[in-house]
Order: C-alpha cells, then sequence, then structure tokens
C-alpha cells in the first residue's frame, strides 16, 4: 500500500494543485556596482529598493565585471554609467531596461539625487 492509497482513507475530498506563484532567477532587478560593496552600501541599497515593495531576496547585486542575466529585465548601474547616457534615465536595450545612478556613497548624501532615483523607482515599480 503507497502513502496515497493510505491518505484515501482519510481524504474523500478531491484535491487540488494549485501552481505557485515562481520568480525566475532573473525576475527582480538586477543591481551593478563598481567593485565590492561595503555592508553600509548593501544596507542602503536594500532599503532603497524596499521602498517600492521589494526585498533583499528580489534583487541580485553583482559587480560591473560579472556577467549580467540575459533574462534580467531591470538592470541598475551604480556607479559605473557611460559617458553618453544620462542618470535616472530609463533607457531601453531589446527587452531590458536600463537606469544608470551615481556611485552609492553619492547618492547616499545627496537628496536631488535621491529624488531622482525615487521618481523612477515609482515608474518601474507601481505600488498596487
Amino acid at each position: 500500500m503507497t502513502h496515497q492509497d493510505f491518505l484515501a482513507h482519510f481524504i474523500t475530498e478531491d484535491i487540488y494543485l494549485v501552481p505557485e506563484k515562481k520568480k525566475s532567477a532573473s525576475g527582480g532587478p538586477v543591481i551593478i556596482i563598481e567593485g565590492e560593496p561595503k555592508d553600509s552600501e548593501q544596507q542602503f541599497l536594500y532599503k532603497i529598493f524596499a521602498s517600492v515593495g521589494l526585498t533583499a531576496a528580489d534583487l541580485t547585486i553583482q559587480n560591473r565585471s560579472q556577467d549580467i542575466n540575459p533574462n534580467a529585465r531591470q538592470i541598475f548601474f551604480f556607479g559605473c554609467a557611460p559617458e553618453s547616457k544620462e542618470f535616472y534615465q530609463i533607457h531601453k536595450a531589446d527587452d531590458q531596461v536600463l537606469v544608470y545612478c551615481h556611485q552609492l556613497s553619492e547618492l547616499a548624501t545627496d537628496q536631488e539625487k535621491k529624488r531622482n532615483l525615487w521618481g523612477i523607482l515609482q515608474h518601474l515599480f507601481p505600488s498596487p
């Protein structure tokens, strides 16, 4: 007798499996930074993205030298913007949204830059 046969004696109702909502590995934003983040910078990043309902588990933080997942939808670059791109603007590349931001240390002390980033985050992650 298997477990399923045994359970039929106790559970007489029909049972249906409800699929879980699964996030793909690239479901959340990818954060690209210059160098290794300090603990304080990493906590600052978590606070920034928590303001739009994302958790640390939703984020992929990586160094600029690492390969970026080609399936990532939103990619935020902190401190590594090319000269030809504007900060805090949405740039599109295929199906990806790219946002270039100042270095975290600079962003932490400048209210105007924080407001600019906040505006982009509200646009990309609207509250329900």
